[in-house]
């Protein structure tokens, strides 16, 4: 009599017990012809924000761009704020500083970390106004 490995026995078990859940439908909804058919192409509604934002290209010069990403993660975001400073004027005073803020935040660790919570703050007016 052959020896039975008790994996393959337990791989057994648990595959009969999902092929059984499987058509029970207790894991997975069941969709019908109809419903496929009836499925809309693209995103749900609600989903996708009314003005998304715009991939591009834009051409910094290198110790610009490595003093830009030596704040760390959000950098384009902080980017997008301090531009917008420029050509929304409600916003220049606090962009302004948040820009002072960019320069001066000390790399840590080879990425840099600006002081998030500070510069947060600032983000926040800037965005509430």
């Amino acid at each position: 009599m052959p020896k039975i490995d008790k994996e393959m026995v337990q791989f057994e078990k648990d595959l009969l017990q999902s092929i059984g859940e499987m058509k029970r439908g207790e894991h997975a909804a069941v969709h019908t012809a109809e419903q496929i058919v009836a499925r809309k192409r693209g995103r749900p509604v609600g989903t996708v924000k009314e003005t998304p934002k715009v991939s591009t290209t834009i051409r910094f010069d290198a110790d610009l761009l490595e003093a830009l990403k030596s704040g760390g993660r959000g950098w384009q975001t902080r980017v997008n704020d301090v531009i917008r400073s420029v050509f929304i004027p409600d916003t220049r005073e606090e962009a302004v500083a948040l820009a002072r803020d960019l320069v001066k935040a000390p790399a840590r660790k080879g990425k840099g970390v600006i002081r998030a919570q500070v510069v947060g703050e600032k983000r926040e007016a800037i965005r509430r106004r």
